[in-house]
């Protein structure tokens, strides 16, 4: 795999890749940071309680308590797929919840994904 030449060197460099298990990781942790910093503190449900088997349970892969409505299941990659994470987190969410899809394609800015049901069931304040 031919990667970046070297400055210092002018040597290609293999490019490292990534594991996806660390891919997600990293990207749950960076909608966790990016909530938190808009003022919603949020973390990862994956590193609570040694629970490593909490994507399994139908639990959000990001967790904000204070937007308890809010299901949020993220996906980072070359090309996350929209409806397939749209599904998981309806799938997932609990009753009432809203089921929102986080996703960002590498070297690219998150972008959110909801159902126009969820949309205008928000947009209504049916969770107020």
């Amino acid at each position: 795999m031919l990667g970046h030449v070297d400055g210092s060197t002018g040597r290609r460099m293999k490019k490292k890749r990534i594991n996806s298990r660390v891919k997600g990781k990293v990207g749950e942790r960076a909608w966790a940071s990016l909530c938190t910093n808009e003022g919603y503190p949020a973390y990862r449900t994956a590193q609570v309680a040694g629970n490593f088997n909490a994507n399994n349970d139908g639990v959000a892969d990001v967790i904000c308590d204070s937007l308890p409505d809010m299901h949020f299941e993220v996906k980072v990659g070359a090309c996350p797929h929209p409806w397939n994470a749209l599904a998981q987190a309806e799938r997932d969410a609990s009753t009432g919840q809203f089921p929102i899809a986080a996703l960002r394609k590498d070297r690219h800015k998150f972008i959110v994904a909801m159902s126009a049901d969820t949309y205008f069931r928000m947009v209504r304040g049916d969770h107020l």
